[in-house]
């Protein structure tokens, strides 16, 4: 279920690139642009789980287009990928799991699979809808609603998922978010990971 991109302006290595992760058979599509521009016009339509991302291109490099996509509301898991080692402190930052050096690309990809792997697993949980089962990233989740024996997912795109069952303390349990999801009512459920600010106001009787 994760969905990966490749951009890189050496269209030889985008190849050999692309093939190495189809081998992999964890990836259920991987797109490749050797155009950065092009990449990020697409960005909000084809929305990566994964980026692999050259540093050295012309125009506009991978750390700009890295920037782009923090600024997305699912931004990628993104892994620089260049011929240069000289690179590597300067690329570390949010949403990055590792660095690839193209000469070295056999010996590291394996290692970084499984780090993409674990950070998938935790971005992601497994909802039954009542349209079948699907995957969500935990931090698209705002909270988790129960009108008429009917629950609804709300989500940050303005997606609402109806899931299946009609007991709201199921769904939490079966999100397995026990630590992030916290119960404001008797009907509402709210994801910690997208809550600003706390207010506490005092109630008087008289």
């Amino acid at each position: 279920m994760i969905k990966a991109a490749i951009v890189d302006d050496d269209l030889e290595f985008l190849e050999v690139m692309a093939h190495e992760l189809e081998k992999t058979m964890v990836f259920t599509e991987i797109k490749t642009s050797n155009d950065p521009q092009q990449f990020l016009a697409k960005l909000n339509q084809d929305s990566p789980d994964v980026l692999f991302l050259d540093i050295e291109m012309p125009n506009v490099n991978g750390f700009f287009v890295a920037k782009v996509c923090r600024e997305l509301s699912q931004p990628p898991i993104i892994v620089y990928v260049t011929a240069e080692e000289q690179y590597m402190a300067e690329a570390f930052g949010s949403h990055i799991v590792g660095f690839l050096i193209k000469s070295k690309l056999k010996t590291q990809l394996p290692r970084l699979i499984e780090k993409i792997r674990e950070e998938a697993a935790y971005y992601q949980v497994s909802v039954e809808t009542e349209m079948g089962r699907l995957m969500i990233r935990q931090d698209q989740i705002l909270y988790l609603s129960c009108f008429n024996r009917s629950i609804t997912l709300y989500l940050k795109s303005g997606t609402m998922v109806k899931l299946k069952g009609r007991v709201l303390n199921e769904a939490v349990k079966a999100l397995a978010m026990d630590e992030i999801l916290v119960q404001i009512n008797r009907s509402e459920v709210v994801n910690l990971m997208n809550v600003e600010k706390i207010r506490f106001y005092k109630f008087w009787c008289w």
